[in-house]
Order: C-alpha cells, then sequence, then structure tokens
C-alpha cells in the first residue's frame, strides 16, 4: 500500500465485500479507509454477525483490550446496488474521497455446475 518512493495510498475500496473481514486481520498501515460496498441486508447480516463475535466498526478504544480491533483508521459500510445510475454519489458521501490514491478490489468467482472442464488439447 505504500513505500519508501512511492506515494501512500489512503483508501480501500472493496466492491461486494460480502463477509470479508480483511479490515480486521490484515497489518494496514496508519490513515487508511476502508470502504466496503454491498447490498444492504448483506451489510446489515455482516454487522450484526460480526459484531456479536466481538468486531470493532471504530477504530476507538484500546486496541488491546478489544477481541477483534479494527486495523484501520475508519470502516464505512455503504450498501448500495452497483447496477444503479449515482453510486459514486453514494461512495462521497459516505467519506470516499475522489483525490485520493485509491485501492479498488473486486473480486470474481466463477462457478460452473454441471459443466466438464477439458484439459487443453484433450477432446
Amino acid at each position: 500500500m505504500g513505500g519508501s518512493h512511492q506515494a501512500v495510498c489512503t483508501q480501500v475500496v472493496l466492491l461486494g465485500s460480502g463477509m470479508d473481514t480483511r479490515p480486521w486481520r490484515l497489518k494496514l498501515p496508519p490513515g487508511v479507509a476502508w470502504f466496503e460496498v454491498d447490498q444492504a441486508e448483506v451489510l446489515n447480516a455482516k454487522q450484526q454477525l460480526l459484531g456479536r463475535e466481538g468486531v470493532a466498526f471504530t477504530a476507538d478504544g484500546p486496541m488491546d483490550q478489544l477481541r477483534f480491533p479494527l486495523r484501520c483508521s475508519k470502516w464505512a459500510g455503504v450498501p448500495l446496488d452497483l447496477q444503479c445510475m449515482g453510486w459514486t454519489d453514494k461512495l462521497k458521501a459516505s467519506g470516499f474521497k475522489t483525490d485520493m490514491l485509491t485501492i479498488w478490489v473486486l473480486e470474481v468467482r466463477i462457478i460452473s455446475r454441471g459443466h466438464r472442464f477439458r484439459k487443453a488439447g484433450h477432446a
């Protein structure tokens, strides 16, 4: 996310975040804001589930007293549908800054049901 000769990235946007837990697991540099974009029901379920397990959604409080402290300076769950126009406005309203260097994360899972994959060269 940063190096001695590189610009420091201080924002991460995770599109379709689901139940991802990286903001609580990764050792992040100071000042990183983490934005998770997903549907409202997914983010609500995540906050309820992780909250019951002792996950902190703010960086407040002594880290040594929290079961799962937040490892970034800010976490924001941004409920929106990426198929709708204007979703970037909702991201900005959550604190995203368009003039800051940002890492965008979009993971795609390919699921195949009932299809057989063939090795190259085999019929």
